[in-house]
């Protein structure tokens, strides 16, 4: 089972695509932070949470276990795909050398990681995507078969160091498969009438659970479940179709029926009972030692809301009044689930739900959070509480009773809309529980003049970064920011800049819709709606495909519709083009959606098509 982890779900739609004027200059977009009492939290009492900055960038997959141990990848602002390991102390980069893209799969109790990455090989082009085992004791190991042209990675990580995964031995072939704790590969056979097999979770009994695609119809697919020695049987739920995502170590399965057709459901199997679906539309997460899973209920054309279910208490709404939407992120096995919850046309804000407190905005249980702090979604929580959640200020670790670092907590950069040579007001808040220690701070603004010190005021553990700059032209530019204190604990917060016109700009990220990737492909996105723009735009995909833009040649608006099309490099080679088709959500009703085809440039003429997926609209 994936301790703590937040993995893969259902293949979902295009995450948020909004279209803004030029005045949301920011990424964290609010107003200056004033001073040094900005900031408090909300709640006075037991239930806080200390603060820990992880990473500045924003993060796909990540895990957190009881020892205060956490691992996550992280897309940072330049381009660059890492997967990060927290000790309890600090963050390391656990990442192989020369890779293109490195993915986090699962994280255990004893502080091993799952990851898959690909690899720039010298003289040749970046590898097929590899599976590797990361420990605090050994480093890192590259999984069997060390083969730069098998595609293989792994799905999740037991308490016992056992690997699920797959391998790809085909163009559309994928095999299921386990690595030993002492790395031996070990292919799980298939079934018959089955073109191919993955897994999912494997519990810490060594059982692994995943699906199978029919050969004669891709479309729909079988849950399987291979004992500890490896022998796979069809898991009976019923359905058209199955897929099983989750696995428990009393041996209950959670996973969805019917993903394709109007009522999709999931379901909870459980050893010596009947199956139950936990209702139409709706969508698991997690499942946890408890036999209760979490996740959303998705009706068509409607807000999404969180949800709880077990045998016991049955499908439980979890949404909170007033909001637009929600979803359930993940439960541990005291029954606390975490997630997000969002008003219509307002940011979203990170969720907890507990028999006990109900629904709990975050927000309010922040111990001293440094000014402009906003926690937008809580991904997943630990046996002992500790939530790791997105921020204003990138990812951060949520220490329950209060606990954190020695280290400076760092908030978001900070500043009103502005425009080039004219100067402009940068805050940024930070907190040191050290409350006798002094501070440094030294800011890169991305224009080419590396780190400068700047001025701070401080005083007992509150501190202000109060700076003004003037950047000479338009541009989006990435500015890093360090805070250093007497003992010489550092943290650094990278953010982005976006100096533009009064045009609009196109920003969004999320998953593309697509059936054949496995995980499906993430995205983001931000393009200046503008003729001859040259500035500000990016365009990545990170999953199976790499893909990064390098240049924008067209656009084209109607409404909230927008084409866009230019050059790029896949897997790290030049010379493929992209078009995209986007339409853009309004934050509330209206869901963002988006299509990608990137071609290749036939010997013939004309272009040769190699990536699809998203909702395929292709109109314009």
């Amino acid at each position: 089972m994936r301790t703590s982890s937040f993995g893969q779900v259902v293949s979902v739609a295009a995450g948020a695509l909004l279209l803004a004027g030029a005045s949301m200059a920011g990424t964290e977009g609010s107003a200056v932070a004033p001073g040094l009492e900005d900031g408090k939290a909300g709640h006075a009492g037991k239930d806080l949470y200390g603060i820990v900055n992880l990473a500045s960038g924003t993060g796909f997959f990540a895990g957190v276990n009881a020892r205060g141990q956490a691992a996550f990848d992280q897309l940072s602002l330049n381009g660059e795909v890492h997967v990060g390991f927290f000790d309890g102390e600090r963050v390391r980069d656990i990442s192989p050398p020369n890779h293109v893209v490195a993915l986090f799969r699962g994280l255990n109790e004893r502080g091993e990681v799952a990851l898959e990455a690909r690899v720039l090989v010298p003289g040749s082009e970046p590898s097929e995507f590899g599976a590797y085992r990361w420990s605090p004791a050994r480093g890192l190991v590259r999984l069997p078969p060390v083969n730069n042209d098998i595609d293989s990675g792994p799905s999740a990580i037991n308490n016992r160091g056992e690997i699920a995964g797959a391998l790809r031995t085909g163009a559309d072939n994928y095999q299921a498969t386990r690595w030993t704790p002492a790395n031996r590969l070990m292919p799980l056979a298939g079934l018959p009438g089955l073109s191919y097999t993955y897994t999912s979770d494997i519990n810490d009994s060594n059982v692994t659970v995943g699906y199978g695609a029919l050969a004669s119809n891709s479309a729909v697919s079988r849950a399987i479940v291979w004992n500890s020695a490896g022998r796979p049987s069809l898991l009976s739920v019923g359905g058209n179709s199955a897929l099983a995502y989750h696995i428990n170590n009393r041996g209950e399965i959670a996973g969805m029926l019917d993903i394709n057709g109007p009522v999709a459901s999931a379901y909870l199997w459980s050893p010596g009972k009947p199956v139950v679906r936990a209702g139409p539309r709706t969508v698991v997460t997690a499942l946890n030692e408890a036999g209760q899973l979490v996740g959303r209920i998705q009706p068509t054309g409607g807000d999404t809301h969180a949800f709880f279910f077990s045998r016991a208490s049955g499908l439980i709404d979890l949404h909170p009044r007033s909001f637009y939407s929600s979803e359930a992120q993940h439960v541990n096995d005291s029954g606390i689930v975490v997630g997000t919850a969002q008003r219509s046309g307002e940011e979203s804000l990170a969720f907890r739900w507990s028999r006990k407190d109900g629904a709990v905005d975050l927000n309010t249980r922040l111990l001293d959070p440094p000014a402009g702090l906003v926690l937008h979604n809580a991904r997943v929580i630990s046996p002992n509480g500790d939530i790791l959640a997105d921020s204003s200020a990138g990812m951060v670790l949520l220490r329950a009773g209060g606990r954190g670092t020695d280290a400076p907590v760092l908030g978001p950069l900070q500043y009103l809309p502005f425009e080039a040579n004219e100067p402009a007001r940068f805050t940024l808040s930070f907190r040191d529980r050290n409350v006798r220690e002094t501070h440094t701070a030294t800011i890169d603004w991305g224009d080419g003049a590396g780190p400068q010190p700047v001025p701070l005021r401080e005083n007992k553990g509150r501190g202000l970064v109060d700076v003004v700059h003037t950047y000479p032209e338009w541009g989006v530019y990435r500015v890093v920011v360090r805070v250093t204190d007497s003992a010489g604990r550092s943290t650094s917060l990278e953010s982005q800049v976006w100096l533009l016109d009064s045009f609009p700009v196109l920003r969004g990220e999320g998953r593309l819709a697509d059936k054949a990737a496995a995980p499906s492909t993430v995205f983001r996105l931000a393009a200046p709606l503008a003729p001859n723009s040259k500035t500000g735009f990016s365009f990545q995909l990170l999953g199976k495909t790499a893909f990064r833009a390098e240049q924008l040649d067209k656009v084209r608006v109607e409404g909230n519709r927008v084409w866009l099309e230019g050059v790029g490099q896949l897997d790290g080679r030049p010379g493929y083009r992209f078009a995209i088709d986007a339409t853009a959500g309004d934050g509330a009703a209206q869901v963002g959606q988006m299509a990608v085809r990137i071609t290749q440039a036939d010997p013939k003429g004309g272009q040769r098509l190699v990536y699809q997926a998203g909702e395929d609209t292709q109109a314009g």
